[in-house]
């Protein structure tokens, strides 16, 4: 967990390599997170995980994802594939 700078949206927060580690946390009550519903919809189902609901949101907020990957990346092929995938699917521009 992280606290001494600001890269993220809470002064305590945490930044996790793949989906699986956050959501193993989320199972031990460790904190919330805006995850992609096709991820957590059994999980919910089953109960494993809630879904939360904001008393001050009264409409759906389309979220933005911020991406992070390792220097040199896309230098790869591999990288650059997998980047533009999501762009395209996603239909980004940059």
């Amino acid at each position: 967990m992280k606290d001494d700078d600001n890269d993220g949206f809470s002064p305590s927060y945490g930044v996790f390599a793949d989906i699986s580690s956050l959501i193993a946390m989320l199972k031990h009550n460790k904190g919330f997170a805006f995850l992609p519903a096709d991820s957590v919809a059994a999980l919910i189902t089953s109960g494993q995980l809630v879904e939360l609901s904001c008393d001050f949101e009264l409409t759906a907020i389309a979220r933005k994802v911020e991406l992070c990957w390792r220097s040199g990346f896309t230098l790869c092929e591999i990288g650059r594939q997998v980047i533009n995938t999501f762009k395209q699917h996603n239909q980004l521009n940059s």
